[in-house]
């Protein structure tokens, strides 16, 4: 077990192949099959996690980064999703859904599993022999409350790569060309254990106001063959550096801060590389950051929300104009840096980074929740107080013309009772907010109003209660790399929710941990969020918070904001033809095209957290020109054909402006 003790119960797991499949057999022994705990259903649900399961874990290169995790419950409910780990932080590609196929039974002393899985679904051939795969085999086990856990291989959880324990293919145990095998093994693990050569490249902002003197780099990097660390930074990545320097290397590495001279820069997009190279100038390592100088006026204040209305694609409307909520909540120590960044008011030190004169989005102030053995419940007042109260709330302020929506209950789908702790009677939640909401509307029918809830599978029960819906997934919300299953649970929000419901999407500014959480992959999930429909955006800074001298992701909240109020301008114009047909040649890359007035825009974002040099192609020569514009980089290009390469760092988003001739 993950305790270090052995399990009350045993598993047993078989694995043998042929030419085309991999096949696994996990038998469960279990005293009371009939108290086994399988609610997930179907595919890819996150509630397996919290059944009974059986999990396979498969290094197919058997490079202790890049694995295939399957997990199984006594229902047959499937999960799988395509994992790396090699920066050192999970990415779990949830929509890959490899064909593979089981069957599970349950008998009167266990349960069973049986798995084929091809070795095409893993993008590998039949295993040659004397090949070896990382692999391993886990059960989750619900006997208690707490649950058991128990695996084959590794020491302290399930997703450890460098615990896997090793599959040969092919030799008999004990033989020469067996320990050849495991010799090489593990001497591509010790290599991967003892890591190549790398960069880590910190520049202490992301946006930096047009009047900051200089940039502060922090440079981590080393390399056994290294000799030289190139230091560029690039207008444009074809273009000539405008700064460069070579840093000197003490036995193959170098742990510096170095200050570089901004102050006459023009505004716009620099592409900041490093480059270790050995003795014959070969680049064994690079590292790409961007950051973006450009100014940060004071951001004007919203109109009035006495007039605000939710258009039929799910936009909030004042007077008449898409507006984007765009908050952050929590109880981190704030940072200047990100002065004037949010357009909501808020409480605590995260209240003194809003705009000048922000809009509120108030809490009707109903309870928190008790803690009990069975957990966290919300024990409602009786009802005639709790209308008097809420009466009292609404009162207070309905002709306030900053008031833009009440939050009739953050966490709704907590249960929800009367009465005593000890003596307390389940109310249905959803019956209750929504007589919540229609009292409110009646009250005071000019204000929105929204609910919250940060799981999944409640979404479709409360889409409707009130006027806007706040969601948070765990996948991708609060999950340690948000990028990868992001536009994935956008769309799932707007498949279940319907096209006319607005809803505000939130994403963990600190949670899982602030180290998950980079500037760049804030800036690449506001854009996705934007592409997919959302209304709002809200950053959970909450859970420990998120330290002042985490500078470069304290400032891209300034500068996104007022970038991504323009973002929502062109995103949300209604269009009134299709859009023109443009191309990019990596999958890894997302883009929308929208058409405002007499200008296309193509919005383009990497989702992948690798540079990419991707090809774009234009569907007519008349898009070029006029030459293309990216009014947030203040960079025009002027390609000569219509296809044109361009770099996209991690995570990086372009916006291209193509102005039509008449």
């Amino acid at each position: 077990r993950l305790n270090g003790k052995p399990p009350a119960e045993q598993t047993t797991a078989s694995i043998t192949y042929d030419a085309a499949n991999l096949y696994i057999a996990f038998i469960c022994d279990a005293k009371s099959p009939g108290k086994l705990k399988a609610g997930a259903e179907g595919r890819d649900s996150d509630l397996i996690f919290g059944d009974d399961n059986v999990e396979l874990f498969l290094d197919a290169n058997c490079d202790r980064a890049t694995y295939f995790h399957f997990a199984i419950n006594p229902a047959a409910a499937r999960y799988e999703a395509s994992c790396d780990m090699t920066d050192g932080d999970l990415v779990r590609k949830e929509e890959w859904n490899g064909k593979w196929q089981v069957e599970t039974r349950i008998t009167d002393r266990s349960w069973t599993a049986e798995i084929s899985i091809p070795f095409a679904a893993l993008g590998a051939a039949s295993p040659a022999p004397g090949s070896v795969w990382g692999v391993n085999f886990c059960r989750s086990w619900r006997v208690t409350p707490d649950g058991e856990f128990s695996k084959w291989s590794g020491k302290v959880g399930f997703n450890r790569p460098a615990e896997f324990g090793l599959a040969v293919f092919g030799v008999e145990a004990g033989s020469a060309r067996f320990d050849e095998a495991m010799r090489k093994a593990a001497d591509a693990i010790r290599r991967a254990a003892d890591g190549g050569p790398a960069i880590d490249l910190r520049p202490d902002r992301y946006y930096y106001p047009a009047d900051t003197p200089r940039m502060t780099l922090e440079i981590d990097a080393s390399a056994q063959r290294a000799v030289t660390l190139d230091l560029l930074i690039r207008k444009d990545a074809p273009a000539d550096p405008v700064f460069s320097a070579e840093l000197p290397l003490i036995d193959g590495a170098t742990d510096v801060e170095y200050d570089v001279e901004i102050g006459p820069w023009p505004l716009g997009r620099y592409v900041v590389s490093a480059h270790l190279r050995d003795g014959n100038g070969e680049v064994l390592h690079a590292a790409h950051r961007i950051v973006i100088k450009r100014r940060l006026d004071p951001a004007p204040a919203p109109p009035s929300a006495i007039d605000a209305t939710i258009r039929s694609d799910g936009i909030i409307l004042l007077d008449g104009k898409p507006f984007c909520p765009f908050v952050a909540e929590g109880w981190s120590p704030a940072s200047p840096l990100a002065k004037d960044s949010f357009n909501l008011s808020t409480y605590g030190d995260l209240g003194t980074l809003a705009i000048a004169d922000p809009l509120a989005w108030p809490r009707l102030n109903l309870p928190w929740v008790t803690r009990t053995e069975e957990g966290a419940v919300i024990m409602m007042p009786e009802k005639e107080a709790m209308y008097e109260g809420i009466r009292k709330e609404v009162m207070a302020r309905k002709t306030d013309p900053t008031l833009l929506c009440r939050l009739l209950k953050y966490e709704a789908h907590l249960p929800m009772y009367r009465g005593t702790v000890e003596n307390r009677k389940k109310i249905d939640n959803v019956q209750e907010c929504r007589e919540i909401n229609a009292f409110v509307k009646r009250v005071d029918p000019h204000h929105l109003t929204s609910i919250h809830v940060d799981r999944p599978k409640y979404l479709g029960d409360y889409k409707d209660v009130a006027d806007i819906v706040e969601i948070a997934y765990w996948s991708s919300s609060y999950a340690p790399s948000l990028i990868p299953n992001l536009t994935r649970d956008l769309e799932t929000v707007r498949r279940v929710i319907g096209p006319g419901r607005a809803f505000k999407f939130w994403i963990g500014g600190t949670i899982p941990s602030p180290k998950k959480r980079s500037a760049e992959v804030i800036r690449c999930a506001c854009y996705l969020t934007l592409m997919r429909g959302a209304a709002g955006i809200g950053f959970n800074m909450g859970h420990g918070g998120l330290d002042p001298s985490h500078t470069r992701h304290w400032s891209v909240y300034a500068g996104l904001y007022r970038e991504l109020m323009e973002l929502f301008s062109i995103l949300t114009t209604i269009q009134e033809a299709p859009a023109p047909r443009f191309a990019i040649d990596a999958r890894e890359i997302e883009f929308t095209v929208r058409r405002r007035g007499d200008r296309i825009y193509l919005v383009a974002v990497n989702t992948s957290k690798r540079p990419i040099r991707a090809t774009v192609t234009v569907p007519d020569d008349a898009f070029l020109s006029n030459g293309i514009r990216l009014p947030f980089e203040h960079r025009t290009i002027h390609p000569d054909q219509r296809d044109f390469r361009e770099l996209f760092t991690a995570y990086e988003p372009h916006v291209y402006e193509f102005a039509l001739s008449p």
